[in-house]
This record gives structure tokens, sequence and C-alpha cells, in this order.
């Protein structure tokens, strides 16, 4: 995901509408085993707020560091 709108995206609707707007990743997302599912309005701002904190603490913090 390249910014917080698209995490939104991928939450609310299963994809990122960059990803879909592109044949072959639609594809894959199309024939993918499990697919992410999406969560709609059922996931308020303020949680993917915290989500979005949360997948940056994660990156700032790659696995084998202290």
């Amino acid at each position: 995901m390249r910014d917080d709108a698209e995490l939104a995206q991928w939450v609310r609707n299963g994809a990122s509408d960059r990803l879909l707007a592109n044949p072959v990743a639609r594809r894959l997302l199309a024939t993918q085993a499990i697919a992410m599912p999406a969560y709609g309005d059922r996931v308020t701002d303020d949680e993917l707020r915290k989500l979005s904190a949360y997948v940056a603490w994660v990156r700032s913090h790659p696995r084998g560091t202290p």
C-alpha cells in the first residue's frame, strides 16, 4: 500500500482501486485462494487511523532489529 487512503480501501473494499485498475493485479486478486474480506463501514475512521499507526510502527521496527 502506498498511503493511508490505500490502506482504507483495502480494509473497506477488500482491495485497492490502484490494483483493481491493473488487469494483471485484478486477475491475481480475483483468483487468490483466500481474499481480503471487505469490512465496509464496520470499521470506523478512528479504527483505520489506529491500524495505519500500527502498520507504520511495524514498518519502522523491521524484524530482527532491536
